[in-house]
């Protein structure tokens, strides 16, 4: 394995385990909704800081993960992602 492909691959778990530890806050009396959207907005930041992957396909990130999680509904978020 290339050197770059296994720093993206490290680069890719850091956002991942950045993202699972603030959902952690759920446990520590923090409201789901707040830990989960702590824990996307981690891993989002964390991704677009060292771009293991596009930054486009990141942005998509909370577009899938609020909905799946009942955070928000499609139309809320989609409401705001675009602008009127």
């Amino acid at each position: 394995m290339s050197a770059a492909r296994r720093w993206t691959f490290i680069l890719l778990g850091l956002g991942i385990s950045l993202g699972a530890g603030l959902l952690c806050f759920f446990v520590l009396g923090l409201e789901r909704g707040a830990s989960v959207a702590a824990g996307v907005t981690a891993l989002c930041a964390a991704w677009w800081c060292t771009e293991p992957i596009p930054i486009p396909v990141t942005s998509l990130i909370p577009f899938v993960a609020f909905p799946l999680t009942g955070i928000l509904d499609y139309s809320q978020l989609a409401l705001a992602y675009g602008d009127k």
